[in-house]
């Protein structure tokens, strides 16, 4: 976020979107564990699916339910199948979420400076309207 102007509420989002990120790469690292185990992978399914619910409670309480809802899916998603098949489905799901963060906060920083633009058009009529 460096050099980005964000209000309040934005750079909340977007650092609560960054932390995400951080988490699918810790998840797309125990999908890898996970796919290439033989014994014990039922630990690295555990940590995955807590990680995706952890992600879809603070993502609802921050009002980010699209993206709550599609870890929420991926955690459902995770324990179908065999380890095969879970494994690919959480790969999949996981660059899909990131790639979903990754829209989501450059759609916050292109909102933001949209309405510190029209905050500033507003300034500046008001005071030609009380100049005149």
């Amino acid at each position: 976020m460096a050099g980005i102007k964000l209000s309040a509420k934005a750079a909340e989002e977007y650092e609560f979107l960054e932390s995400v990120l951080k988490r699918c790469d810790h998840i797309t690292a125990l999908v890898e564990q996970y796919a290439g185990a033989n014994k014990g992978a039922d630990l690295y399914l555990s940590q995955m699916t807590r990680a995706l619910a952890q992600i879809r409670q603070q993502a609802m309480i921050k009002n980010l339910g699209f993206v709550a809802d599609h870890a929420g899916m991926l955690g459902v998603a995770a324990g179908r199948g065999s380890q095969m098949q879970r494994s690919r489905t959480i790969r999949e799901g996981s660059i899909a979420l990131k790639q979903l963060i990754e829209r989501t906060m450059k759609a916050i920083v292109e909102t933001d400076k949209r309405e510190k633009g029209e905050k500033e058009k507003e300034k500046e009529k008001q005071a030609a309207s009380g100049s005149h």
